[in-house]
Parts: structure tokens; C-alpha cells; sequence
């Protein structure tokens, strides 16, 4: 199902930024390579990628647990989320 037919606006928004938000992590990642006092945001790093493998595979917006969409403010607040509020709540304990 493509996310036009779920009334999902444009991606174009969170496409740009969370390939901002990649570009930012991975000089991170790189930068911290050079001190190994460093933590290198690896985490944060692939949340970002698996979030443009979503948008590219026309998954983006919709929870990996249960199908649902994603709350919009939701997604606003985190654009990496996998996840809808309700199963974000059972992954945190």
C-alpha cells in the first residue's frame, strides 16, 4: 500500500531530513574514529539509515510491530521511530 493511499503527506520533508540528520551522524562517526575517547553514535546512525531504507521501500510511516500508522506528531518528534506510541510503550518495558 502506498503511503499517498494513506492519506500520509508528502515524505519529501522527513526524506531531506533525515538524510540531514545522516550526514550529520555518519562526520560524527567518522570524527570519533580519530579519538578513542569518543562514543560514536552508531545507534542513532542506523536508526537514520533503516528510517530511508522505510521511505525508500514505501514502509515509512507505518509500525513494525502491529501496521499501523504512525502517529504524525509522533513521527514529527522522532523521524527515525519504527515504531506508533502504543508499541513504542512495550519496547520500553
Amino acid at each position: 500500500m502506498s503511503q499517498k493511499s494513506l492519506g500520509y503527506p508528502p515524505l519529501a520533508p522527513f526524506r531531506v531530513e533525515l538524510e540531514t540528520l545522516y550526514q550529520q551522524l555518519a562526520s560524527e562517526a567518522r570524527l570519533a574514529m580519530s579519538d578513542p575517547r569518543a562514543v560514536i553514535p552508531l545507534h542513532d546512525l542506523r536508526r537514520c539509515v533503516q528510517a530511508l531504507e522505510r521511505i525508500g521501500a514505501d514502509q515509512y510511516g507505518r509500525c513494525l510491530d502491529c501496521g499501523e500508522c504512525i502517529e504524525l506528531s509522533f513521527l514529527k518528534a522522532d523521524p527515525t521511530t519504527p515504531y506508533c506510541m502504543a508499541c513504542t510503550g512495550k519496547h520500553l518495558g
